[in-house]
């Protein structure tokens, strides 16, 4: 048996509020109907960057919301406390784990050019990336996407390993990683 869910007009607005105007196609008879073109944009972005693939993988589960955080899995009925396990002051979402926990504000501080972290608070990873794909040249992109892979994971060796990784570390296992991908990638390229 299936269940639907029903969403109101407030669903439906937040979750349209930044597509524009000039996409929309048609009003439905469940509300507006976009062309897909800012997601592709993101996404054509996303899949032609020079990373690993489970690293594109991991930055499309993150602005999908689809990651395994404390409140995801809270607002999926799992019994387990939604406050960071790390910092204990905020909700675990993908942007607090990724962007704005006290660990991962860190290591973007140490990320040097247009990359470091500024203090501005975000309203999802999704949109965070969709500014950054706009802002970043693909060099930073990669190791932009490179490095929020990296603090995911030190945040899961906290969690399953009882490990607390140095912002350092985890800024110079995102950069080391990047880098022998790229130079695997162009000794591949010379075969």
């Amino acid at each position: 048996m299936y269940q639907y869910m029903s969403y109101g007009s407030k669903e439906r607005d937040r979750a349209t509020e930044d597509f524009n105007p000039d996409n929309k196609l048609a009003e439905g008879r469940f509300g507006p109907v976009y062309k897909l073109t800012l997601l592709s944009t993101l996404w054509n972005k996303l899949w032609t960057l020079n990373i690993p693939p489970k690293v594109r993988n991991f930055v499309w589960r993150a602005c999908s919301n689809i990651l395994p955080t404390r409140a995801n899995l809270a607002r999926r009925r799992v019994l387990i406390e939604p406050l960071c396990a790390i910092c204990g002051q905020a909700e675990e979402t993908v942007s607090h784990a990724l962007w704005e926990c006290p660990i991962a504000r860190n290591v973007w501080a140490m990320v040097r050019g247009k990359l470091q972290k500024c203090g501005a608070r975000i309203q999802t990873f999704h949109l965070l990336a969709r500014q950054l794909m706009e802002k970043l040249t693909r060099e930073e992109q990669e190791l932009w996407a490179m490095v929020a892979w990296s603090i995911w994971n030190a945040r899961n060796r906290f969690y399953f390993e009882d490990t607390q990784s140095q912002p350092s570390d985890i800024l110079k296992g995102a950069t080391t990683l990047l880098q022998d991908y790229h130079r695997w990638n162009g000794q591949m390229a010379h075969r």
